[in-house]
């Protein structure tokens, strides 16, 4: 209910923008000869920390060969350094964080869930799925 409640309040916040794909996960990248993002379908100008989060829980998405879970602690870890190599964060982006990643599981991980009811009959994606509503419940070890 916390999440829901948080909606309105998310909506007005003044966080800095970015264009961005909207679809950044293992499935949309190509890895040779070196590294780049297919499918810009989705491409939007959106908060940047939407689109991270939307990095944290989808990553893994679709991909036959991901993992069937979110990644790690140590790997959100080590994401978040390449990131910030790029990328300075504000402290207003850290403080609304978690009412971020609450807005983009009720946005995007709850559609997803809800729009593919096969989804639920494979055990990857049902691990991920599980893997997502933990997040949800205890996120401390996925700060930015």
């Amino acid at each position: 209910m916390e999440a829901v409640k948080n909606q309105a309040t998310i909506k007005d916040l003044r966080l800095p923008l970015v264009a961005t794909l909207y679809d950044y996960k293992a499935n949309n990248i190509i890895f040779t000869p070196s590294p780049y993002l297919i499918d810009p379908d989705n491409a939007t100008w959106l908060p940047r920390i939407f689109d991270l989060a939307l990095v944290l829980l989808l990553f893994h998405n679709e991909l036959d060969t991901a993992p069937d879970r979110i990644f790690t602690p140590t790997q959100w870890k080590l994401f978040l350094e390449g990131y910030k190599t790029y990328t300075t964060l504000t402290e207003f982006e850290k403080e609304v964080w978690d009412a971020v990643l609450q807005h983009i599981f009720l946005d995007e991980v709850m559609w997803l869930m809800a729009e593919y009811e096969e989804d639920w009959l494979n055990q990857n994606q049902y691990n991920l799925f599980r893997s997502l509503v933990e997040i949800l419940f205890n996120s401390a070890d996925y700060k930015i």
